[in-house]
């Protein structure tokens, strides 16, 4: 049996208390101003909007970040999203 990981059920509490996935987002300057130091000095995130889906997708969660009936079924969780 997989082990529930604590994101999950993170994310299963924001959606009942209201939260959508408009707010799985990074602060502005992570968007807009390049990192100036460190291995990764130079660059800054592109194609958030990618990197979103690819996580909700490699998480068994739908293109609103909800988590599948599936998942939550493997799981052995007793909720709805």
């Amino acid at each position: 049996m997989e082990l529930c990981p604590s994101g999950l059920l993170e994310r299963l509490f924001n959606l009942k208390h209201g939260a959508l996935a408009s707010y799985d987002t990074l602060p502005e300057k992570f968007l807009t101003k390049p990192i100036l130091e460190g291995p990764a000095a130079g660059s800054r995130v592109h194609d958030l909007e990618f990197i979103i889906r690819e996580l909700y997708s490699s998480m068994g969660w739908d293109a609103h970040g909800v988590p599948s009936q599936d998942k939550l079924k493997s799981l052995k969780l007793p909720i709805s999203p």
